[in-house]
């Protein structure tokens, strides 16, 4: 619902100007399921609605992209891959172990590197881009 009251709400803004980017983030999760042997004995995988939120938040986007962009609005989305919270996930060493060895680039994500996907989105260099989504995840997804 906030994704998209949001953008409802951007959208008359930017369509008033003509132009703007709207960019909304999903996760891994919208794109595949979580694998729970990531996180056993010591992670519960997220659950269910997480996944279907994320997953609608990417159809969302495609759907809004069409809708607005003869307007002069772009909405894409940037997709995370692992990006564990330090105070909790990044905390297990067990969990970040079996991370490592999960993700191709052998590494979790961090925050710095979703700036240079919002930067792209935001720019005049994605000005033909709408409706698709960065996915940002060390080749998490690409399995």
């Amino acid at each position: 619902t906030g994704s998209f009251v949001l953008t409802r709400e951007a959208g008359r803004v930017m369509r008033d100007q003509g132009t703007g980017s709207i960019i909304h983030f999903s996760s891994m999760y919208g794109v595949v399921s979580p694998d729970p042997r990531m996180y056993e004995p010591s992670q519960k995988p997220n659950p269910i609605d997480y996944g279907v939120a994320k997953a609608g938040v990417l159809q969302l986007v495609r759907y809004q992209a069409i809708f607005m962009a003869r307007e002069g609005v772009r909405v894409n989305a940037i997709v995370p891959g692992p990006f564990p919270n330090p105070n909790t996930q990044g905390a297990d060493a067990e969990f970040q172990e079996r991370l490592l060895k999960r993700t191709p680039m052998g590494r979790v994500g961090q925050a710095e590197e979703i700036a240079g996907a919002v930067v792209f989105l935001s720019s005049d260099a994605a000005s033909y881009v709408t409706g698709t989504e960065i996915v940002v995840d060390g080749g998490w997804t690409a399995w």
